[in-house]
């Protein structure tokens, strides 16, 4: 009976394989290059890995690459005097910015990659959060900007 149930559990996977879908994933980049020895498609930003390994060699496939909050402020503007941290990035529901040393009153403006405003909120604590759950998927930017118009602009990355 026990080498039954499990001829019946191999025989169903070997059987379903075929309908298994690839993973989703949030991607920045990527492209397919390819030659007459094959092709091989690639992603930048993917946040899942998985490894193959034989007695040939082993293989990584997919990246393990951190997601990095990049000041995209332009040139020949005053930034803010304080650190920022911005988290969860990239988000699904909920972000968090908090900053780090500011004194001033903040003004926190959101703007898609149309250069729409879509949110905006001033705090004399600092710290704020924003509902992003409702948004559609894609790139956001997030300006920072003091009582003194120093500020900063950062990328957010809703899933």
């Amino acid at each position: 009976m026990k080498y039954f149930i499990s001829f019946l559990i191999v025989s169903f996977f070997c059987c379903t394989s075929h309908l298994i879908c690839a993973q989703q994933l949030v991607v920045t980049s990527g492209a397919t290059a390819s030659n007459s020895m094959g092709s091989l498609s690639y992603s930048i930003g993917q946040i899942a890995t998985s490894s193959v390994s034989n007695q040939a060699g082993a293989m990584i496939e997919g990246l393990n690459q951190p997601y990095i909050i990049e000041d995209v402020s332009v040139p020949n503007t005053v930034s803010l005097d304080c650190a920022v941290n911005i988290f969860p990035n990239p988000t699904s529901n909920n972000i968090r910015v908090q900053p780090d040393g500011c004194t001033d009153e903040l003004i926190y403006t959101l703007y898609n990659m149309k250069g729409q405003m879509i949110i905006t909120r001033s705090t004399s604590s600092g710290e704020c959060t924003f509902f992003m759950g409702s948004l559609p998927s894609g790139g956001y930017m997030l300006k920072i900007k003091d009582s003194q118009n120093r500020e900063n602009n950062y990328k957010i990355i809703k899933k």
